[in-house]
């Protein structure tokens, strides 16, 4: 059993590994995400992925230890994900980066479960032997950007235009954390 993070109102959510039994939860939760933010690459209308095959990877990275998917669910319902692979798993010079995503539903921004989800991120890191993590945060995020830097992330460069968002182009930043 494991057992349930608190977070800092008080709510307490599973944060574990997905299962295949999660899939349809997933679907929602995406849908949910699109409509919530355009600070992720989900959009609304965008097709929902096939619930059997996102199962089975899940299935699978859960058998290798690759590949991390992770989950902070309310009973069955899902919160927050956090996605993280190697980049170039089989490049002897690469190996060692992995790139990681994370949403978190609208009404749990600024309870600690973003904080939660990268604590899983981190004991992923040191478990598999991943020496740098990388991700992309838009500049105009601030929420995101402030808890990637008090975990321990940098920003390592900026990529211009990364998103063209009703007539407007927005930046990205590139951030790493070494372990």
């Amino acid at each position: 059993m494991i057992e349930p993070t608190r977070l800092r109102d008080g709510r307490a959510l599973a944060i574990r590994p997905l299962r295949r039994t999660d899939a349809t939860q997933f679907n929602l939760f995406m849908k949910t995400v699109a409509a919530e933010s355009s600070h992720t690459l989900r959009y609304p209308g965008q097709p929902e992925a096939n619930a059997d095959e996102i199962g089975a990877r899940w299935e699978s990275a859960a058998d290798t230890g690759e590949r991390l998917y992770l989950g902070a669910l309310d009973g069955n319902a899902l919160k927050g994900y956090l996605m993280c692979f190697r980049a170039f798993p089989d490049h002897p010079w690469m190996k060692h980066v992995g790139y990681f995503i994370l949403m978190t539903l609208k009404e749990y921004w600024g309870t600690g479960l973003g904080r939660e989800l990268l604590r899983g991120l981190d004991a992923h890191a040191v478990r598999t032997g991943l020496t740098k993590i990388e991700a992309g945060v838009r500049t105009d995020n601030p929420r995101a950007l402030d808890l990637y830097l008090k975990c321990g992330f940098h920003i390592e460069g900026l990529r211009r235009h990364a998103a063209l968002i009703d007539g407007a182009y927005r930046d990205e930043y590139y951030i790493a954390k070494f372990y």
